[in-house]
């Protein structure tokens, strides 16, 4: 597909992966005739990093952005190598994708040691799912709204999952007791399991792409989870209402993007704050509205003689600004609404370490920002520079002291004429200029080079020949190269579709 803007809302964020047409085994007789049934199976998500998705204005991060393989680059687990013990696919379920809701559906698939695609299990009335000879699931395993299953006993055989295993909303799950054999999964949610205490089945996972562990109201601790040693993109650990234990994490070492703990009443915020000192995590630390016990609500650091705060930060207000702004830097985010104030205010603020999301919401009004002055001391945003759908903002001559940039994402800007105040920028890992009605000079002239996405686009005062001289200029050593439908002159457009890793 190829992306469109990116528009930033609040990032706390959260999405639903489904999985469609799967075959319902209760209406499917075999290769021909079966009846395909599509279904859900939903996931609560949160990322910033990917300049090409969207963000949810309402609801908190459960866990953090988790983008799909395919527009991140990560891998999926793969079936151990073919031994004369290890089942093949032609050995698998003959329908790649299964859905099982009855106990007859179940007991169709008994027989079989593997499912090549997805596997869901969705309202099934049985005190056990009895699949003891399933070794591996090929894409996604879901078990979700089984009323009387107390734990996973008759999954003991079940060694890899290729993407997700996601466990949700089985109000008797008491453990995951039958997955021990489990060694290899790509992510891992479990999610709305009231009953759930012991996640002790767990510990044969020593890496994944990402946990989730949100809205178990009775899970107290996280042991099952102490030979977890490097998380690719995320942890989430979220409003669970006895949680008080994260003691099983001690073994944790780096977490590749972003970790949420937060909204657990129970847990001390220094114990969270203690496994951020310890973790190295790329972007985003979180650990929000867990128990006050003498530590900051954001955790916040000293580093370098700066005073630093910690977490995802919405500034939306004049109450919003006040409270950051002396700090010297944000070890996390920053998101500024736009159309709260005409002046950002805050003269302190040398670095972000993640993302800076400046956004409005195209309608201008009294309070709309026209000036980018109250960042003049900003000198580093470690991850992606957003200015999207302001709707007075004319320039960014006050960017002055800005010298370092991740990536940039300009967008929808709707008095925006020029990038000229950009000169100082010599490298981005991606350049997004889109949808910018009155945008005419490309500015840039210090860029240099590039190595991701460069999506010069639906400019329509940009001559399009500018674009083009200016992505002469970069090289052609990037990932992605969309320009078109701006200001038409004698260049033709260049947009193939973006590329699925």
């Amino acid at each position: 597909m190829t992306p469109m803007t990116f528009s930033i809302v609040p990032i706390r964020w959260f999405v639903r992966l489904s999985i469609a047409g799967l075959v319902s085994l209760s209406v499917c007789m075999g290769a021909s005739g079966c009846r395909h049934s599509a279904a859900s199976v939903t996931n609560d998500f949160d990322s910033d990093t990917d300049m090409t998705g969207s963000a949810d204005s309402d609801s908190q991060a459960e866990q953090a952005d988790i983008p799909k393989d395919s527009e991140t680059g990560g891998s999926d687990v793969e079936p151990k190598p073919t031994a004369d013990e290890w089942p093949t696919f032609n050995e698998c379920y003959p329908e790649k994708d299964v859905a099982i809701h009855d106990a007859d559906a179940l007991d169709r698939l008994k027989p079989y040691p593997c499912v090549n695609g997805n596997l869901l299990i969705d309202g099934l009335d049985v005190a056990s799912l009895d699949l003891p000879n399933l070794r591996w699931v090929g894409t996604d395993l879901s078990i979700s709204e089984c009323s009387r299953i107390k734990n996973l006993s008759g999954l003991t055989a079940l060694e890899q999952i290729g993407q997700q295993l996601d466990i949700h909303r089985n109000p008797s799950l008491q453990s995951l007791d039958g997955l021990a054999s489990l060694s290899a999964v790509h992510q891992i949610f479990v999610e709305e399991n009231p009953s759930l205490t012991d996640l002790s089945a767990l510990q044969g996972i020593s890496t994944a792409w990402s946990v989730s562990v949100n809205n178990n109201d009775a899970l107290q601790n996280l042991s099952g989870l102490e030979n977890l040693i490097t998380l690719d993109w995320s942890l989430g650990v979220n409003r669970n209402a006895m949680l008080n234990n994260i003691s099983a994490l001690e073994n944790l070492q780096s977490v590749g993007n972003q970790v949420f703990i937060t909204s657990n009443p129970m847990l001390k915020r220094c114990d969270v704050c203690e496994l951020k000192n310890r973790l190295s995590v790329k972007q985003i630390f979180e650990a929000t509205e867990n128990m006050p016990d003498g530590c900051s609500a954001n955790c916040d650091l000293n580093i370098s003689g700066q005073s630093c705060i910690m977490g995802e930060i919405v500034v939306e207000d004049a109450t919003d600004r006040e409270s950051i702004a002396p700090y010297t830097c944000i070890e996390g985010s920053l998101r500024i609404t736009a159309d709260s104030s005409a002046n950002i205010n805050l003269p302190n603020l040398k670095s972000v370490s993640g993302n800076l999301l400046i956004v409005g919401n195209d309608s201008p009004s009294p309070t709309s920002l026209t000036t980018l002055t109250g960042l003049g001391a900003l000198e580093s945003v470690g991850g992606t520079l957003y200015i999207q759908n302001t709707a007075l903002l004319s320039d960014l001559s006050a960017l002055t002291s800005l010298t370092s940039v991740g990536a940039l994402n300009i967008a929808g800007n709707a008095s925006l004429t020029s990038l000229s105040d950009l000169s100082w920028l010599t490298t981005v890992s991606s350049l997004w200029i889109t949808d910018n009605p009155v945008l005419s000079n490309p500015g840039l002239d210090s860029l240099s080079s590039l190595t991701g996405d460069f999506a010069i686009y639906s400019n329509p005062a940009l001559p399009q020949c500018d674009v083009y001289k200016l992505s002469e200029r970069l090289g052609g050593n990037r990932r992605w190269t969309c320009i078109q439908n701006n200001s038409a002159d004698t260049c033709e457009s260049f947009c193939p579709s973006y590329p699925m890793e």
